[in-house]
């Protein structure tokens, strides 16, 4: 069966009454939603090159040899601003570097505690963990330090397991010190003088072997 040009026209004419609405609309949703995502990723580019700067200028305010007043507030604004950014984490990890300098380890704590929370990167849950260990350990909350520093993660298992040591040593706990540390050194990617300050620590505790296979 053919159709000739007129009523092939036709045609064209009552499928477009038909359907002519549908198709536009969907011209222009397609256009929209076109338009939004190039502005979606416009403003998250701008976004992203704001808190590269802003953490930039932070991060040298506050390796400063003697960082400037205000720092901490600077720091502060970024975990607000860009908190969903990359930068917000490596920023608490400064934030409380500088708190635990001064001495102020509840604030440190809670930085720790933020990018625990709050990082997407499992290394850099790893160090926050291993930092808020110590920092626990500091203010002698040995069972809240313990606590973070399970499970141990494969990449940093030596300085999980020393750290380990270190607050079972320092809660009287010398048996469990001394697995520790050896399960520390059983790490072979461990560097030379690392393994000797880990030994040494096994010397004080009256284990200066190490066990054989």
């Amino acid at each position: 069966m053919s159709y000739s040009d007129d009523e092939q026209v036709e045609a064209l004419r009552a499928w477009w009454r038909e359907n002519g609405r549908s198709v536009i609309a969907g011209v222009v949703i397609a256009v929209v939603a076109l338009v939004g995502w190039q502005q979606w990723n416009a403003y998250r580019q701008n976004r992203a090159e704001a808190a590269s700067a802003e953490y930039t200028a932070f991060y040298e305010q506050i390796l400063a040899a003697q960082p400037t007043e205000g720092v901490v507030a600077r720091g502060e604004a970024i975990l607000e601003n860009y908190g969903n950014t990359p930068y917000a984490p490596l920023t608490a990890l400064l934030l409380a570097r500088h708190h635990v300098n001064a001495g102020e380890l509840e604030q440190a704590a809670e930085h720790l505690r933020w990018v625990i929370a709050k990082a997407d990167s499992k290394p850099v849950q790893a160090i926050a963990r291993l930092r808020l260990a110590r920092v626990l350990a500091a203010q002698q909350k040995y069972d809240e330090a313990l606590a973070q520093l399970e499970p141990v993660p494969g990449p940093l298992t030596a300085d999980f397991q020393e750290a380990r040591g270190d607050l079972l040593s320092a809660a009287g706990r010398a048996d469990a010190a001394i697995g520790a540390y050896r399960a520390a050194l059983a790490d072979q990617n461990l560097m030379p003088q690392r393994r000797a300050i880990i030994q040494l620590k096994l010397n004080d505790l009256g284990a200066a072997e190490e066990p054989t296979a």
